[in-house]
């Protein structure tokens, strides 16, 4: 190989910081996850190291960077730099800092109390809103996908430890909602479609339907901070073979939605994700929109639970 490939040669401005706890290796094409910061302007970032072992890892590599690099969106991880050594065997990614931590670190913030429902419809339309720049592509976000103007994409991985929290935004300037940036991370194992089956049989997989799926599962796992949730919770059960051992759960998750504490709105549109039948789900603008129009409904005879957390 012997090949050198350096993306915008940002690296040498940035110097590693030590006892950062998430340098282990997790995920897919993933060799480790190190903060570094600039000395000059104080700013943090974050260094994913791809795993290069041979030609197919290089493809991969190439393949996230490219992804991150077309993608436009205010609440998907922003790339600064990045670069492949076939030489050394190695390559990375320079992605913004998410200073807020992740929603599995929310989780575990409010086990035992619960996340207040203004703050969950936050996330449930930011992720929605990202899975729609995914599926529809950035032109017409409420309308039917049209694959040839912009590749689709099926993230494959959203679960809470790939959802980032920030107090700023992608350029660095404060954030100024109520609750923090919403952001999504790790394209690590997304693929892109240029086109797809109008009618995909219930034996097989439709990548865009498990987003979905993945989606409600995020929400689920946020509105029952209390419960311990499966690595393998986020697949939906037409990508499992032996979803039928997992079958008691799935149907329990779709039967709570979730939970007494929340509203009746708000339970009702995470169940449609959460169906068994991949076809019975929303399509990602149709979600956005069952959102956004409960957002704006109020929500008679509804109070919210008095002891909440927030982040």
């Amino acid at each position: 190989m012997g090949e050198l490939i350096l993306g915008r040669r940002m690296f040498d401005d940035w110097q590693m910081v030590p006892n950062f706890d998430k340098g282990v290796a997790q995920g897919t094409n993933n060799n480790g996850i190190f903060l570094l910061q600039n000395p000059f302007t104080l700013d943090f970032a974050v260094l994913k190291r791809f795993q290069i072992l041979g030609r197919r890892d290089v493809h991969a590599a190439e393949h996230e960077i490219e992804m991150l690099d077309r993608i436009d969106h205010p609440n998907v991880t922003r790339m600064l730099d990045w670069f492949i050594n076939t030489k050394e065997d190695s390559g990375g990614v320079l992605l913004e800092f998410c200073d807020k931590r992740s929603l599995a670190d929310l989780i575990v913030q409010c086990h035992g109390k619960f996340i207040e429902e203004d703050f969950l419809w936050h996330i449930f339309e930011t992720l929605a809103d990202v899975v729609c720049y995914f599926h529809n592509g950035p032109a017409g976000l409420l309308q039917a996908p049209d694959p040839q103007e912009f590749p689709r994409i099926a993230h494959h991985d959203l679960k809470p430890e790939n959802i980032l929290l920030s107090s700023r935004n992608q350029d660095g300037s404060l954030y100024e909602g109520k609750y923090p940036r919403v952001v999504v991370a790790d394209l690590g194992v997304a693929m892109e479609y240029t086109s797809i089956p109008q009618f995909i049989t219930h034996e097989e997989e439709n990548p865009f339907a498990s987003d979905i799926f993945q989606l409600g599962f995020v929400m689920y796992c946020l509105s029952h901070p209390e419960e311990e949730h499966s690595p393998m919770g986020h697949f939906p059960p037409e990508t499992m073979k032996n979803a039928g051992a997992r079958l008691t759960k799935y149907k329990q998750m779709y039967r709570e939605g979730g939970g007494e504490r929340y509203s009746t709105s708000l339970n009702h549109i995470m169940k449609k994700c959460l169906r068994l039948d991949p076809k019975k789900r929303p399509l990602a603008h149709e979600l956005l929109r069952k959102i956004r129009q409960a957002r704006q409904t109020p929500v008679a005879n509804y109070e919210a639970p008095s002891f909440s957390c927030f982040v």
